[in-house]
């Protein structure tokens, strides 16, 4: 109120200049907290400031008492523990390089102990890759790599994973067992035959498995059982191994539309896992599949002329 009254009286008289010292003195006394002491009681130090000792001690003393009074968080022990909070900042920083250090090695030992395809196919290679239509190994399907860095006796179980993997991202219900017989052609790239008339050789629509819901399930135990042998790295007997790498059933011939149409999904998660998605024979069957189930319901009305060769049209 003081300030209020007299800056009004002091301006309608026109004493600015004389009274700045008077209205500058109420500004800060109007700033100053009221449960703080105000500044005159800090108490002065044992000899004049104007007359400071050779090091200035007393006077530094007194300065940062005032400071103190004014900033109360800062002080000597906040100061230390500023140090203290860079000092373990420093450590951290030195302990996450030296673990990032450390990581960036194991990787590296890792990425150099990790097997290439060459190494699973070896002289046979350049023929998968030109089957890829792919120019460096490291371009061919994922599961060429996982093949090279797995146990002989994964081999066929990793086949498998990634096969009904690929079935169900696309929504095939088809259950599609891979027996040790067909994962043999498939690791020695025994694609293609020689004998165009022997469906048992090579991979073709015809040899990848039966569609009969007991052969299915025969062949599922078949493979439990091979797995289990060949789980034990080769102390297996010669004939528990030639029982359950024989072929049973491997060769399909479909009587019906719909088992063409199960076929043509085997074939095309086979060559989608193989050779990848993106390629040609891959797509082919994926259109050929659409094409087929388009027209499925009249393909079912077509009867031959000879009525003996009924369940051959599908298969033709």
């Amino acid at each position: 109120q003081a300030y209020e009254i007299l800056s009004m009286l002091v301006t309608q008289n026109g004493h600015d200049v004389a009274c700045e010292p008077l209205l500058d003195w109420l500004r800060v006394t109007l700033t100053q907290r009221a449960q703080d002491p105000p500044r005159t009681a800090t108490p002065p130090p044992t000899i004049p400031v104007y007359m400071p000792t050779e090091d200035h001690n007393a006077f530094v003393d007194y300065r940062r008492r005032i400071a103190h009074h004014d900033l109360p968080q800062l002080s000597s022990a906040a100061q230390q523990q500023g140090a203290q909070v860079i000092a373990n900042g420093l450590a951290t920083l030195v302990e996450e390089q030296r673990l990032a250090r450390h990581e960036a090695a194991d990787q590296r030992r890792q990425r150099d102990a990790r097997k290439e395809p060459h190494e699973l196919y070896g002289v046979l290679l350049e023929r998968l890759m030109r089957w890829a239509q792919v120019g460096d190994e490291r371009q061919l399907p994922p599961v060429h790599e996982e093949l090279a860095n797995s146990k002989k006796s994964r081999l066929r179980s990793i086949l498998q994973t990634a096969i009904e993997e690929c079935l169900f991202t696309n929504d095939f219900v088809e259950d599609f067992p891979v027996s040790t017989a067909l994962a043999g052609k498939i690791l020695e790239l025994s694609w293609h035959s020689a004998i165009p008339d022997d469906f048992t050789c090579g991979l073709n629509i015809f040899a990848v498995g039966s569609l009969d819901e007991d052969a299915v399930e025969s062949q599922r135990q078949q493979n439990r059982q091979a797995d289990l042998l060949t789980a034990n790295d080769g102390t297996a007997s010669l004939v528990d191994i030639a029982e359950v790498t024989t072929p049973k059933g491997d060769l399909t011939i479909p009587k019906t539309f719909a088992q063409l149409r199960y076929l043509v999904q085997r074939m095309f998660a086979l060559w989608s896992v193989l050779l990848g998605p993106q390629h040609p024979l891959t797509m082919g069957y994926r259109d050929f599949q659409a094409q087929l189930i388009r027209r499925e319901k009249y393909l079912e009305t077509v009867e031959p002329y000879d009525a003996s060769l009924r369940y051959m049209v599908p298969a033709l």
